[in-house]
């Protein structure tokens, strides 16, 4: 079975179960899913840049900036440089998510191959997203056969009337 080493970018750990469960759910039965969680801007381009990570998914709103800057969050500014870095470097797939449409078109242009904007997920297209850039079939469930059929609840319901 494949391996997939996810890379998880916020520091709202809501969002990153969310993201997490998005790519469990694309990947059920096909890979395994080793998940690697960042809250800094610093080792999200540390490890981005590495070339295991088959995936990286940013919640760009919410990223912190290194400790000497304690407790800073990450603006737009930043975290649009962390993905150039990231892209002089590898062509991993990127997902990121922000709150604003505003930041959509600045996103996209430093390098990030989908962009998901405002308060929910579009959980849908994300998933849709996400087994392309994994390359990722759609599983198709098949419902087993019913081992009982309707005859044999017909069988059992007059069972039922005659025994009253």
């Amino acid at each position: 079975m494949r391996q997939i080493n996810l890379l998880v970018a916020s520091a709202e750990r809501r969002t990153t179960n969310a993201l997490e469960a998005l790519v469990l759910d694309v990947c059920y039965d096909q890979a395994v899913v080793e998940t690697f969680r960042t809250t800094r801007i610093d080792e999200l381009v540390r490890f981005g840049s590495r070339d295991d990570v088959h995936l990286i998914v940013i919640s760009a709103d919410h990223l912190l900036m290194e400790p000497s800057r304690r407790n800073a969050g990450a603006d737009a500014a930043d975290v649009l440089r962390a993905i150039r870095l990231i892209r002089e470097h590898r062509s991993t797939p990127i997902v990121a998510l922000i709150m604003s449409p505003v930041g959509e078109a600045p996103l996209l242009e430093a390098g990030a191959d989908c962009v998901n904007v405002g308060l929910l997920l579009d959980r849908d297209r994300i998933k849709s997203e996400l087994r392309r850039m994994l390359i990722m079939p759609e599983l198709v469930e098949t419902v087993a056969p019913s081992r009982w059929s309707f005859g044999a609840w017909l069988r059992g319901e007059n069972r039922l009337k005659t025994a009253a």
